[in-house]
């Protein structure tokens, strides 16, 4: 693609600027403050000139992950507290990185799984058991009923975008996890290489800093 770009990335840590953080459970952890540190001061380089955000947003706006119990992400109480906390954190995080003078992609959700798929095709490929790991679109579109409200309405900023990973990895019916026999999740909801190839479209979408950033993504 030609494009060159830093990246500021620890596993554990939500997508926000410590400062725009309602809630001080990420201020007590170390990395949190490196990582957002760090993202502060790629903020000041006028060569950057996209920012772009991924997350497993519904871990967020949920408050637990997809395959256990809730864990109330924010320690608020409740899950409605929880996606107040996350989605005031979020909007100000963006806001401070668009007044720093930079646009903005969101990477929307990728389709959780509820097993480490490459282990769960060797076992079943051992057991001789059928191979169809693929998820019912029901269930993925279920669980992003709150992130998808979000993300259009930050979509709905000067200088935001948001492109949606699930347009090709999914149809009306189906997410498909697995491509001519190969996996493409390394885990339970991280694409991999073949999935990463899969989405590479999406990704060019993402950094096309010539792409319209001031009206709603279709």
């Amino acid at each position: 693609l030609g494009v060159r770009g830093a990246a500021a990335v620890v596993g554990g840590c939500p997508p926000l600027l410590m400062e725009e953080a309602k809630d001080p459970i990420y201020l007590r952890k170390p990395k949190c403050r490196e990582v957002s540190n760090r993202v502060t001061s790629l903020l000041l380089r006028k060569e950057i000139s996209l920012v772009v955000i991924a997350a497993r947003w519904p871990y967020y706006t949920e408050g637990n992950l997809d395959e256990g119990p809730e864990t109330n992400r924010f320690n608020t109480g409740s899950v409605e507290k929880n996606r107040t906390v996350f989605y005031a954190s979020v909007r100000g995080t963006i806001e401070r990185i668009l007044a720093s003078g930079h646009k903005v992609a969101l990477i929307g959700p990728i389709p959780e799984l509820k097993m480490h798929l490459p282990n769960a095709m060797m076992k079943a490929m051992m057991r001789g058991q059928p191979q169809d790991f693929s998820l019912p679109f029901a269930s993925f579109a279920k669980r992003q009923v709150e992130t998808f409200k979000l993300l259009a309405e930050l979509d709905a900023l000067p200088g935001v975008r948001v492109v949606y990973p699930h347009k090709v990895l999914c149809d009306a019916t189906t997410c498909r996890t697995t491509a001519d026999g190969m996996p493409l999740y390394f885990d339970d909801d991280h694409l991999g290489a073949f999935g990463t190839k899969a989405i590479e479209s999406v990704l060019a979408d993402a950094l096309d800093t010539h792409a319209a950033f001031d009206a709603p993504s279709q």
